[in-house]
């Protein structure tokens, strides 16, 4: 996935340069890119597309402010560009400015042409709403944002999912899961709508097709990981902890100690959790944020750990 991102970027740059990037230059990273399209600049002027183009290198790089500059430099050369107001409003979110962040997608909603980009600064918002802890607002801003375009995107779904299960809307969870699988084929989806149908209390109805692909898998993980859940939602502890214990030996095996996979990570700390070993779930934790993972997919984990904490306080008067 690096190597198509890498090649579409060469490709929109070749463009913006005039066809004039060799084919050896296809390994240049971000740094070599904000140099190509500083020359670029200083040789035929400062445009829109070319400070936009330089703000995702920037961003790349984690300069945030650098990002910020150019950005907004290229909104007051033209104020109706919807591409750069979305990147900043992104940008802005992710330095936790979130006054900046909300204003910039409201910035972004008055001048959107298409039901897509509305929804899109409409999930921008309901993101900065979701850190500020007003989840109800968060969500109802998810849901207009679907009104707007109701195709949606996953990474959409999954924020409107998280949402509605920190909210305890699991009903709506899985009727939105289930929607949205229906309307793009996506397993992600499918698995998602699978993880909340064991939330919303049908571990019984889904634990047969979770069975199915334990079987048909050869990477087996993340389905014995929703098993777990499953029969611990059903009272089978002791076929859980076994199923967790298979999870944790299997991404052991998985999870690569230099550029490990995020989500394995993750996976590893949750089963960790419900296994009560609550040092290494912490530290699996810690590497996910360190990856930079988002809250959405870090949810589970906190959610166990916060359960794990809850049961170890000791009772008032009890000295056992």
């Amino acid at each position: 996935m690096r190597s198509v991102t890498r090649i579409i970027r060469l490709l929109g740059l070749a463009a913006l340069l005039g066809g004039t990037l060799p084919v050896v230059q296809a390994h240049h990273g971000p740094e070599e890119m904000i140099t190509l399209l500083t020359q670029r600049m200083k040789a035929d002027g400062v445009t829109p597309v070319l400070l936009y183009r330089r703000a995702v290198e920037w961003r790349t790089l984690g300069e945030l402010d650098k990002a910020v500059a150019d950005l907004q430099n290229a909104i007051e050369l033209s104020p109706k560009f919807v591409d750069g107001i979305a990147l900043l409003a992104d940008v802005f979110l992710a330095q936790g400015a979130l006054e900046k962040t909300a204003e910039t997608a409201r910035r972004g909603l008055l001048i959107g042409q298409s039901g897509q980009e509305c929804a899109a600064f409409q999930i921008v918002m309901a993101r900065a709403l979701e850190k500020r802890g007003k989840l109800e607002e968060a969500l109802d801003t998810c849901n207009a944002a679907f009104d707007s375009y109701p195709r949606g995107n996953i990474d959409w779904y999954l924020i409107r999912g998280t949402l509605q299960q920190q909210l305890g809307r699991h009903v709506e969870r899985v009727e939105d899961f289930q929607r949205g699988y229906e309307e793009t084929g996506s397993t992600v989806l499918r698995n998602l709508m699978v993880d909340a149908m064991i939330d919303a209390g049908r571990a019984g109805e889904v634990l047969p097709m979770i069975d199915q692909q334990v079987e048909a898998c050869r990477l087996k993980s993340s389905w014995l990981l929703r098993r777990a859940r499953a029969r611990f939602a059903l009272g089978n502890k002791a076929a859980a902890t076994e199923d967790l214990e298979m999870a944790v030996a299997e991404l052991d095996q998985r999870i690569q100690p230099i550029h490990p996979d995020v989500t394995l990570v993750v996976d590893r700390g949750l089963a960790r959790a419900l296994l009560g070993n609550v040092s290494g779930a912490r530290e699996d934790m810690e590497k996910a944020q360190g990856l930079g993972v988002s809250q959405s997919v870090l949810h589970l984990l906190l959610e166990a750990l916060a359960r794990e904490d809850v049961d170890r306080k000791p009772v008032p008067g009890n000295r056992s």
